[in-house]
């Protein structure tokens, strides 16, 4: 798989997850593989996993996306005006 990683994050278990350009997100498999976890065709900018396991994506032109199914269903959170780029996700 050759993807252009745009964010990087680990959930609060130790998990690395990936946002890809145009990729989608991965979840690290076992230090060996990715796991697709969707958003195929978004740049993904920024990541967060939280403690809970709701994983949000930040995206170039889209979106905020949150998945609370580790990563198999993506919701739209905030859709705003324009071209937004979300470069980072914080945590509260």
């Amino acid at each position: 798989m050759n993807l252009n990683i745009l964010s990087l994050t680990n959930s609060p278990s130790g998990i690395v997850f990936c946002g890809s350009d145009g990729g989608g997100v991965y979840k690290l498999i076992n230090d060996t593989s990715w796991q697709y976890l969707g958003l195929v065709n978004t740049q993904i900018l920024s990541l967060l996993v939280k403690p809970n396991g709701f994983i949000y994506a930040g995206t170039s032109g889209y979106s905020v996306f949150r998945s609370t199914n580790a990563g198999t269903d993506w919701t739209m959170l905030y859709s705003g005006i324009g071209d937004d780029r979300f470069y980072k996700c914080l945590n509260s």
